[in-house]
């Protein structure tokens, strides 16, 4: 049995990203296995690396050009790969700390990439990046016991350029890919989806819009219908508790995924994604820790009936096809709850990463979206 939850593989060249890593799990509540740390002096090498994969749930690779070339990096790596050739698992998890091409057995794998990033941004990426290959399992929180952390491996901090995604180019279509996920509460996602695809179909624009959905999300299944489908906008809809979404195993049991898995999760897809929709109750935290990562997300405060939310979307979705700006399909969505007198910590929030404006972004190109401010949320 596992006692451990994370391997650290890493070669010489490379020790300070190896420690500072660990570092950073173990303040979250991980448990890391460090050669630096825990192989000590006297004992059989090879006797305590095997014992030390054994051990552990996961294998955290820091790749780099000198990672790649060493024998000793690769039997590490055939040790992940007997173990989940496939990756289905999340068994390894590669981090790349310098511009390298993975290939070989890391071809194909996604990687959480600390490249040229602050310290900040490099320990949401790797704490999101685990969070998300972790996917509905639960790690038992534990203080960790040290004072300060090693030191950031880079002493030339790059400047952090933060940049607004252009508008959709003309032409270009809008891929949503709705994700639904009843756990046993009655929701009515079919009509929910309907009434979406009927609002996109009558928008001016609804033809540059293709909508996929599917009412049997999983744990295991988010993953291949998300990087099947590389959608601009995902939604997501069903329940949640105490701002975690709810969603179903393989097995047909119901579990938790946090804000930070979310958040992580919809990171590995690149930049494809570029609205982020949590159709769930108390969802606005959720939605806010995605916008660490992608541009604008959606949330709810309180509770919301699920009639409520489909009418919200209903109007928000013809806007967008009709060629709205997100600040202004959200307003007329938000109007039409406002008109129902439904309490505002009830009414979905439009979220933006820093650095983007909603009110200038667009994804059916009706017309040129004005530099001048409109209106809207």
């Amino acid at each position: 049995m596992s006692t451990k939850d994370y391997f650290i593989s890493y070669t010489a060249a490379d020790v300070q990203w190896a420690e500072w890593s660990a570092w950073t799990l173990e303040q979250e509540g991980y448990a890391c296995i460090l050669q630096a740390w825990d192989f000590v002096p006297g004992r059989d090498f090879m006797q305590m690396m095997r014992t030390a994969l054994d051990d552990s749930r996961q294998i955290l690779a820091v790749v780099s050009a000198a990672y790649l070339r060493s024998a000793y990096a690769s039997a590490e790596l055939n040790a992940a790969f007997v173990r989940d050739p496939l990756g289905d698992k999340g068994t390894l998890i590669p981090v790349r700390v310098e511009q390298c091409e993975l290939g070989g057995i890391l071809a194909g794998r996604v990687y959480i990439d600390l490249v040229n990033k602050t310290p900040a941004v490099a320990c949401r990426d790797l704490l999101h990046g685990v969070a998300a290959a972790r996917l509905g399992r639960r790690v038992d929180a534990k203080e960790a016991g040290f004072q300060k952390p090693p030191p950031f491996p880079l002493t030339e901090i790059p400047a952090r350029h933060v940049q607004s995604r252009p508008n959709q180019a003309p032409g270009t279509a809008t891929s949503v890919l709705y994700l639904g996920s009843d756990t046993g509460a009655g929701l009515d996602l079919r009509g929910q989806i309907r009434q979406i695809r009927k609002a996109v179909k009558a928008g001016r624009f609804g033809h540059t819009f293709t909508v996929h959905s599917t009412l049997e999300v999983t744990t295991e299944n988010i993953f291949t219908l998300l990087n099947d489908h590389q959608p601009n906008i995902v939604h997501f809809s069903g329940k949640q508790n105490g701002g975690n979404v709810l969603i179903r195993t393989p097995e047909g049991n119901v579990t938790t995924v946090s804000d930070s898995a979310m958040a992580g999760m919809l990171q590995s897809l690149g930049g494809n994604v570029l609205l982020a929709i949590m159709d769930t109750c108390k969802s606005l935290r959720c939605a806010r820790s995605v916008t660490s990562t992608v541009d604008f997300a959606i949330g709810v405060e309180g509770d919301i009936f699920d009639d409520d939310a489909t009418h919200y979307y209903n109007v928000f979705y013809g806007a967008l096809a009709s060629g709205q700006t997100l600040s202004a399909a959200a307003g007329q969505a938000t109007a039409a709850l406002r008109f129902r007198k439904v309490p505002k910590t009830q009414i979905p929030t439009l979220c933006a990463r820093k650095g983007t404006d909603p009110r200038r972004f667009a994804f059916a190109q009706a017309r040129r979206v004005s530099t001048s401010t409109p209106n809207g949320v």
